[in-house]
């Protein structure tokens, strides 16, 4: 989702009629566990999806899903780590719901979409920029070094002389299913340039890593 936080929108319009397209028989047995109605998307005069719920409505009253709502579910499940659960499936072969935990992983996810597609987040952001231009990556030893023990956060070096200061660790060390969005991202970037908006969209993006690894470890 982060990477398409620009049009956001558009990309669960997407999904939700992607959804909505499935089959029958499939969504019957999506349906039966739950003990809930399938409903499509509401839509205004534009065709545009709603994705407003009734914050007021507690899950066990609910009596549907929607197709974000199928969405949601998933989106945290892949996030959640839970081998026994998730691996060993492939993207055509998920595991069917668990309505024990239904909604609340729908909650889990929904909380990580919504932090994924957000452009900007509305806090002031307490990582420091040692530069203000140009900044070009490249290959340095110890790249995340710690501060302070105490503090858990650290130096990000792009280079040499340029870094990332109070970058927390929990963000440098988070890994998804062997997947390290940070580490992965300095490996693949090598060489390249980054303006001043691109250096504070990376600094966007640490905070979103450190913030999605609380969330899943609760």
């Amino acid at each position: 989702m982060w990477r398409h936080r620009r049009n956001a929108d558009q990309v669960l319009d997407q999904i939700a009629t992607h959804i909505e397209r499935i089959e029958a028989g499939v969504m019957t047995n999506i349906q039966s566990p739950l003990e809930l109605q399938f409903h499509s998307m509401s839509r205004d005069s534009s065709g545009n999806v709603c994705f407003a719920d009734d914050p007021h409505l507690r899950p066990e009253f609910r009596t549907g899903f929607h197709p974000i709502d199928l969405w949601d579910y998933y989106y945290a499940l892949w996030h959640s780590n839970q081998k026994g659960e998730f691996f060993g499936h492939t993207d055509n072969d998920l595991p069917w719901p668990d309505s024990r935990v239904f909604w609340k992983r729908v909650s889990v996810g929904k909380k990580l979409r919504v932090l994924h597609s957000t452009r900007h987040l509305p806090e002031q952001s307490p990582l420091i920029i040692s530069e203000s231009g140009e900044v070009r990556i490249k290959t340095v030893p110890d790249r995340y070094r710690i501060a302070e023990e105490s503090e858990n956060t650290g130096r990000l070096y792009l280079n040499e002389q340029s870094y990332i200061d109070r970058v927390p660790q929990l963000a440098w060390e988070f890994s998804l299913r062997g997947y390290r969005p940070l580490q992965d991202y300095f490996k693949d970037h090598i060489g390249e340039i980054l303006d001043a908006d691109q250096t504070r969209s990376l600094c966007q993006w640490i905070e979103v890593v450190e913030r999605t690894s609380r969330m899943v470890m609760k």
